[in-house]
């Protein structure tokens, strides 16, 4: 881990917001002070400035200013002081940058005894948020590339804040910040993200999405999680990541909408068991899921779930594509 000097204000800097467009390690060896940005947050957040400069670099989150964060029952799958991890964890899965989270990394300040340790994110220049512009100003790529994301690492905190927005010769384009909230320890229903709203996911996805997602391999994401981070990612963990890829690529193969997926793990009342939370706790599917756990061997009880439930649904499709659509709503209007 990186040990930098650490010094903390309660000064602000006015109108500074989270962005990237370099890398996390080019921050100060040491530094006056570390400022909290203006930006509202009831954990540590603070800003590094660059090397030799005044400008913002990186934003730092110590893990033992972490407060209980997220509502109702998904709190419980968030343990004080775990956002920091699940933060890197989500660069490590998009280091590629299909989705565009900034560079990420665990690392340790410290200054006069003192020690931080917790996550280091790197700046993108962006002119506000989402919440300060219509939807349409973002291309369908884009907005698809970060809500399929955001239903991989079953992402529990995508409010409008949390879409950063930059602007490139008039062109403006969303950068997703803050998954503390993603890859819960229990898979359930999760908070409406602002995008279920927008009309990019309610399209057919991409042929870049689609593409994307059917590569993904969540073995081997499972894998990486558990070398990198032990159990500092709990098992739970993992089988939310594993289980939200699955449930993308099933949702791929059978031509439903990113806003289709979504309604089967988010809901406007998320204190209200939804579809996949009903089908991981349904007694049939889960004896079916032994029969197949005693007779192959799996990787994750989740994703066998999730195969098993709605690649039946495949057979539907053969008869009549739509009946696929009328049976995620009928589950759906069911839940509510």
């Amino acid at each position: 881990m990186s040990t930098l000097v650490w010094r903390a204000t309660a000064e602000s800097y006015k109108g500074l917001k989270a962005g990237t467009g370099q890398s996390a390690t080019n921050v100060a060896d040491s530094w006056e002070s570390m400022q909290r940005p203006c930006r509202e947050s009831t954990s540590g957040v603070y800003v590094l400035p660059a090397r030799n400069s005044r400008e913002p670099a990186a934003v730092f989150k110590p893990k033992d200013e972490e407060v209980g964060r997220g509502h109702g029952r998904v709190l419980a799958d968030f343990g004080r002081g775990s956002g920091a991890v699940r933060e890197v964890a989500a660069y490590e899965l998009d280091r590629e940058g299909f989705a565009g989270v900034s560079e990420t990394r665990m690392v340790k300040l410290s200054a006069g005894g003192l020690e931080k340790e917790g996550m280091l994110q790197a700046f993108v220049e962006n002119v506000g948020d989402s919440e300060d512009y219509g939807p349409s100003l973002f291309g369908v790529e884009n907005v698809q590339r970060i809500a399929a994301f955001d239903i991989r690492i079953m992402n529990a905190d995508r409010h409008a804040g949390n879409l950063l927005v930059s602007k490139t010769d008039g062109e403006y384009k969303l950068h997703p910040i803050d998954h503390g909230l993603s890859m819960p320890d229990n898979v359930r229903t999760l908070p409406w993200p602002v995008w279920m709203d927008w009309e990019q996911v309610k399209q057919p996805m991409t042929a870049e999405v689609k593409d994307y997602i059917m590569n993904l391999d969540p073995q081997s994401d499972a894998k990486l999680l558990r070398s990198k981070f032990g159990k500092a990612i709990s098992d739970g963990a993992v089988d939310a990541l594993t289980c939200g890829t699955v449930l993308l690529q099933v949702g791929a193969s059978l031509g439903l909408s990113l806003f289709d997926v979504g309604k089967m793990i988010f809901s406007v009342d998320a204190e209200t068991p939804g579809f996949m939370e009903r089908l991981l706790t349904n007694p049939v599917v889960s004896h079916l899921a032994n029969v197949l756990e005693q007779s192959c061997q799996v990787e994750s009880r989740c994703s066998t779930i999730v195969e098993l439930t709605l690649e039946s649904a495949s057979l539907l499709a053969e008869i009549d594509p739509n009946k696929v659509h009328d049976l995620v709503a009928q589950i759906n209007s069911n839940g509510n």
